[in-house]
């Protein structure tokens, strides 16, 4: 992504991961392991520490068990290759916010932006939350206009692809999240009248949906 954060790249790193899955294609995940208390080369096992991999590869991990290679490795040109040898074998390496690992050059780049928050309306640090110009979106191959209201209308489609022409002509796509069904973690009894906590950046969108189903005593959002 560009901006700092909360575009939804790792749910369409989950999207992509399965996609390869459901074609018998082989994949691992590369990823930095932001806020991690370790640096180097790291493979994230099922029960690998959160603060010592970073919470989303460990998530990656739980999710996918042995179907899928993880790693964590700030320099990916040396964690790349190291990927391929604990994990022989991985057919395609997909990496979350690799676009400015610029030593590395991709076979596909996709830009996620949310909906809320167009990249072609944001301003570069401090003044805004971009960390490169809207012209690098000419180094992708695509873009996805995450977190999208279900209301979306094919005008409205059509003017922000118009937006971002002006950076860049690639394909443009639309995405919507789904939120699962709540799973209570004691008795087995869900209520209406909850303590909602997020711990993702952007938060808003899910404390969105929180606040459209149930009563929301308190709200708490985390890093």
């Amino acid at each position: 992504n560009l901006p700092e954060g909360g575009t939804g790249k790792s749910p369409l790193v989950f999207y992509i991961t399965q996609l390869f899955l459901d074609h018998d294609i082989t994949p691992s995940i590369l990823r930095r392991g932001y806020g991690r208390a370790t640096s180097g080369f790291y493979t994230v096992q099922y029960h690998s520490l959160a603060s010592q991999l970073g919470d989303e590869p460990v998530m990656f991990a739980k999710r996918y068990g042995q179907q899928v290679g993880v790693a964590v490795g700030e320099d990916r040109t040396l964690a790349i290759p190291q990927t391929l040898l604990h994990y022989p074998d991985t057919q395609v390496i997909v990496m979350d916010d690799g676009f400015r690992h610029r030593r590395v050059e991709p076979d596909l780049s996709i830009i996620t932006s949310s909906y809320q928050e167009l990249v072609s309306r944001d301003m570069l640090l401090p003044a805004g939350r971009l960390r490169e110009s809207p012209h690098s979106l000419r180094r992708a191959q695509a873009i996805v206009i995450t977190k999208c209201p279900r209301s979306i209308t094919d005008a409205e489609m059509a003017r922000i692809r118009g937006e971002l022409s002006a950076y860049c002509s690639v394909p443009v796509y639309f995405a919507m999240t789904d939120y699962m069904t709540p799973q209570a973690m004691t008795n087995k009894r869900l209520y209406k009248t909850v303590v909602a906590i997020a711990g993702i950046s952007r938060s808003f969108t899910f404390m969105q949906h929180i606040e459209a189903h149930y009563s929301v005593k308190l709200a708490h959002r985390y890093p």
